[in-house]
C-alpha cells in the first residue's frame, strides 16, 4: 500500500487506542473517534480507488482483479 494508506492505517490505530485509554471528557471522545473512524474511511476509500483504476502494484488488487473471475 502506498504512504497514505499506511499513514491513515495508523492514525485509525491511534485514534482507536486514544479513545480505549483516555476517555476523560467528551470532547476528547468525539475527537479520537473522529480521527479513527475518518482515517479508516479515507484507507478504504484509497483501496477502492486502486480497484476501481485496476493499479496491479497492490497484490490484494492483483489477486482480485482478473478477467476470469465474474461480477459479483
Amino acid at each position: 500500500m502506498d504512504w497514505l494508506g499506511v499513514a491513515a492505517l495508523i492514525a485509525a490505530c491511534v485514534g482507536g487506542i486514544g479513545l480505549a485509554i483516555w476517555p476523560r471528557s467528551l470532547n476528547s471522545r468525539v475527537a479520537f473517534m473522529v480521527i479513527s473512524v475518518g482515517s479508516w474511511w479515507v484507507a478504504l476509500c484509497l483501496l477502492a480507488w486502486r480497484f476501481v483504476s485496476v493499479d496491479l502494484r497492490l497484490v490484494e488488487v492483483g489477486r482480485y482483479t482478473r478477467d476470469e473471475l465474474s461480477w459479483p
